[in-house]
């Protein structure tokens, strides 16, 4: 097989897992697979395959329960288009890899010839990453705001303007970084998207990895200080106010309680993403990690959904037949925090 420019770079960047190496010596042009890895490669794949599909699957199923339940159910709440927003970046984030990082482990996707379509057919997992991010930071200010105040819920132009940002910061991101020669690759060899032979400095040394690490890191930690604040706002209500609602005081906290997992999920991902490379390089363990930590972590929000949420829920088990149709008013599925 002849390798390109960026090939070449790829391959001596990083060599696929364990001590078979794919590229062996500097001999330009030529790449040799032992019989250890041609085997590793398919399982590695199939493990990924399997949690692409399971992320893929499962946003497609809250997805299918909205619009069957928009008019009767879902179109009139606020949450519903916060939730859709990370429910589509989900979908785009994991179905990257049924195009990208599934062929491209099994036997190099050689149908991907030239570097500008490998930059294409990768960009929409930085989209998709920072979509569904930010799609949890805007939700998060929305949330902490109909809690702080119930007026803030009414504000119309606020959510237009939360809704707007979630969506078009990722583009922003995305195309900024890429047009300024941050690409965003699949490297075949060390079977990972990364950023490697490209230009991704921004300014005075600092670049857009560091940018990756340090927002990936804090905006999670930020929205789970926010859920936290409304936990302890509960706790402390609860106890000095006697006539405080419990019922109202549980779900609150219940609804907290779940998007703080979706945040720690999303902190943990990042930072494993970045922590795997140094401590497994070379492991296939860290190659396993680093292709589905991330889809993991977008399917936990449909799953706490799904299992959790009981508008949501019950309204899953009326359109998958095993439950016939209940109204749930939305006097009691929607209290001074929207679920989850």
């Amino acid at each position: 097989m002849v390798l390109s420019d960026v090939d070449e770079c790829l391959a001596n960047a990083k060599r696929v897992p364990d001590s078979s190496r794919p590229y062996r010596g500097k001999v330009k042009g030529v790449i040799r697979f032992s019989v250890t890895t041609a085997f590793k490669r398919p399982s590695i794949a199939a493990t990924i395959l399997f949690f692409t599909l399971v992320g893929v699957i499962s946003n497609l199923a809250v997805l299918t329960v909205f619009i069957c339940h928009w008019r009767s159910t879902f179109r009139s709440q606020y949450f519903t288009f916060f939730v859709l927003n990370m429910i589509i970046a989900g979908i785009v984030y994991c179905s990257t890899n049924l195009w990208v990082s599934v062929p491209c482990t099994i036997n190099e996707c050689p149908f991907i010839r030239s570097d500008g379509l490998m930059i294409t057919m990768s960009t929409p997992n930085t989209w998709g990453y920072w979509a569904y991010l930010l799609s949890s930071l805007t939700f998060t200010i929305y949330r902490f705001g109909v809690f702080m105040s119930s007026s803030f819920g009414e504000r119309k132009s606020c959510m237009q303007m939360l809704l707007i940002l979630s969506w078009l910061l990722p583009i922003v991101i995305t195309l900024g970084s890429t047009a300024l020669g941050c690409q965003k690759r699949y490297n075949r060899y060390s079977l990972a998207y990364t950023f490697d032979c490209s230009n991704c400095t921004i300014f005075w040394g600092f670049s857009f990895l560091d940018f990756n690490q340090y927002a990936g890191q804090s905006i999670p930690l930020i929205m789970i200080t926010a859920y936290a604040i409304i936990l302890f706002s509960v706790y402390r209500n609860r106890k000095t106010h006697g006539g405080f609602n419990r019922q109202q005081s549980i779900a609150d906290a219940k609804l907290a309680f779940q998007f703080i997992i979706i945040c720690c999920s999303q902190y943990l991902s990042t930072l494993l993403f970045f922590i795997i490379p140094k401590v497994g390089y070379r492991s296939d363990w860290s190659v396993l990690l680093m292709n589905t930590i991330g889809t993991i972590n977008v399917s936990i929000n449909p799953t706490v959904l799904l299992l959790w949420n009981q508008q949501v829920r019950s309204s899953a088990l009326v359109t998958f037949g095993r439950r016939q149709v209940r109204t749930v008013t939305e006097a009691t599925a929607i209290r001074s925090v929207k679920p989850v």
